[in-house]
């Protein structure tokens, strides 16, 4: 529930962003987009400081809070999962990415609907869609062994959105949506099941580089492939690139050993 109300919190940060920068170069001029950017890394700063101060009050509070039992003998295990863990997350955020840089120009160029706000409400239907799935997610019980099936669905969804079709586009955005918020809660609520609490700020850091360079490389293949494809080609490789992250999953931690938190609490 806590990783999906996160996952939650950023696709709404992504919903924002969109409406706010659509309304903002239908009305004004382009440049303003860098201002407003300006602003929220400066809100973004003083929340920040906020909370690293309340952080500092807490920890001085219950001293105990901090301690956890720890086992060397674990720890080797335990850096094996984080990287099979990171190479399935660099292929799945490459894969889901690789959509972003031209999805405005390739929903101006299916539709008819084409301005500036509603291409940005297109953009952000999955943010939406994963409110929606928190919602009905609530009161279940969620484990990591939807990945594979959130994968596929996710391919599914951007297949969709790769006929041309303004319908169907719409309708793989909610799919891909769906898809997007069940694999990103599932993959980070792993990544807390084969890490051990006193490892969490480490083993996070390294998923983190895995993500971002995903999605680095994401950026700069997508300009090439529409270059030399066309607007579709991104949303056909991003669905190739998460049958791949199914396979990989599936490949790697079918025979995985029993997570690490689980076996620290047995012996604590």
């Amino acid at each position: 529930g806590t990783i999906g109300l996160m996952t939650v919190i950023v696709l709404l940060g992504a919903i924002a962003g969109a409406g706010i920068g659509g309304f903002a170069l239908d009305l004004f001029e382009p440049r303003l987009i860098f201002l407003l950017m300006s602003v929220g890394d400066f809100l973004q700063m003083l929340v920040c400081a906020f909370l690293l101060g309340k952080d500092k009050t807490d920890a001085e509070a219950s001293p105990e809070a901090l301690q956890y039992p720890t086992e060397q003998a674990t720890e080797v295990l335990t850096g094996s999962l984080i990287y099979k863990l990171g190479l399935v997350m660099l292929i799945f955020y490459f894969s889901v990415y690789l959509i972003r840089p031209f999805f405005s120009r390739y929903w101006e160029a299916v539709s008819a609907w084409n301005g500036g706000i509603v291409t940005g409400l297109v953009f952000a239907i999955p943010g939406a869609i994963a409110l929606l799935a928190l919602c009905i997610n609530k009161n279940m019980r969620s484990s990591k062994h939807g990945i594979v099936s959130a994968a596929l669905l996710g391919m599914f969804g951007l297949l969709l959105q790769a006929s041309g079709q303004q319908a169907i586009v719409l309708l793989g955005r909610c799919l891909f949506g769906w898809a997007l918020f069940q694999a990103t809660v599932r993959l980070d609520l792993l990544l807390f099941e084969v890490s051990t609490p006193a490892s969490y700020a480490a083993d996070f850091s390294k998923i983190y580089f895995f993500q971002s360079l995903g999605a680095l490389i994401a950026s700069y293949t997508a300009g090439s492939l529409v270059a030399a494809q066309g607007l579709q080609m991104p949303f056909i490789a991003g669905a190739l690139g998460l049958v791949l992250t199914a396979f990989l999953y599936a490949l790697l931690f079918k025979a995985a050993p029993k997570p690490m938190n689980a076996v620290v609490m047995e012996t604590s």
